[in-house]
C-alpha cells in the first residue's frame, strides 16, 4: 500500500534514499563493512546513472579503536621492558 513520506534525506542539494544496513549479532562489523564496500563499488560501476554512497560507517571507528589499542600495547610493553632493564642493571 502507499505510505506517506515522513522524512526527506538529502546529500548536498540532491534528494536521496537512505538505506540502513545492520549486521547479524554474530557477524564481524569490519568484515561486513568491507564486503559491503566491495559490492557497492561493483554496483556503481555497472550503473552510472544511480550512484550509491556510504554516509556513515561504524567500522571506521572500530578499526581506529583497534589500532589505538595495538599501538598503546606496544608502547606500554616497550616502556615496561625499559623500566625492567633499568632496575636489573642497577641491581648488578
Amino acid at each position: 500500500a502507499y505510505k506517506e513520506r515522513s522524512d526527506i534525506t538529502r546529500i548536498g542539494e540532491v534528494e536521496s534514499i537512505e538505506l540502513a544496513i545492520y549486521k547479524e549479532g554474530d557477524a564481524n562489523t569490519v568484515a561486513v563493512a568491507n564486503k559491503l564496500r566491495t559490492e557497492l563499488d561493483k554496483m556503481n560501476q555497472t550503473d552510472e546513472s544511480n550512484q550509491l554512497e556510504i554516509i556513515y560507517d561504524q567500522s571506521e571507528f572500530i578499526e581506529s579503536a583497534v589500532n589505538e589499542v595495538t599501538s598503546a600495547a606496544l608502547f606500554g610493553s616497550l616502556l615496561a621492558m625499559l623500566v625492567i632493564y633499568l632496575f636489573l642493571r642497577d641491581i648488578i
